[in-house]
């Protein structure tokens, strides 16, 4: 997996997460079945905590964004 920094504190925050990658693709299809399309770092800037950007494709073509914490595994919209 490539990982695309644009500042050395997005990737400390990247190095200290708690949930993977890959934990945190498993976390938003067992929220939303269906096949995963994407799974993207995100560390704004704007005080919300780091967390995996996970884009899931159900079975009848829709796509559903979670949002996945980096320390716990909460998964949300």
């Amino acid at each position: 997996m490539d990982v695309i920094t644009e500042d050395g504190n997005e990737h400390k925050d990247l190095l200290a997460a708690k949930v993977t990658a890959e934990q945190a693709a498993k976390a938003a299809v067992a929220a939303h079945p269906g096949q995963v399309w994407t799974v993207e770092w995100d560390s704004d800037d704007d005080g919300r905590a780091a967390s995996w950007h996970v884009e899931v494709r159900g079975s009848d073509g829709r796509t559903w964004d979670a949002s996945v914490d980096a320390a716990t595994g909460k998964v949300t919209e």
